[in-house]
């Protein structure tokens, strides 16, 4: 429940209206071992699929921080 309660916040509901369907993608490839460019590749390949618009490389990163902010994912400096 905390993390709907976090996607409301006034700064990050943007960020989540942006990536739409695709949102539930990019936290399924994230592993602790992939780099964001490799989530994103991997994100391009599932909304090639579905039809939708691919978030940007920019956007992604932003939705990992924002998960970083509320302490679900750290991000490594590789």
């Amino acid at each position: 429940m905390g993390y709907y309660t976090a996607i409301q916040d006034k700064e990050v509901l943007p960020v989540f209206a942006k990536l739409g369907s695709i949102e539930g993608e990019i936290r399924n490839f994230i592993d602790g071992r992939r780099s964001v460019l490799q989530v994103r590749d991997a994100v391009a390949a599932e909304a090639a699929f579905m039809n939708i618009p691919l978030p940007t490389l920019e956007d992604i990163e932003a939705f990992v921080k924002i998960l970083e902010r509320f302490g679900y994912v750290k991000l490594a400096a590789k």
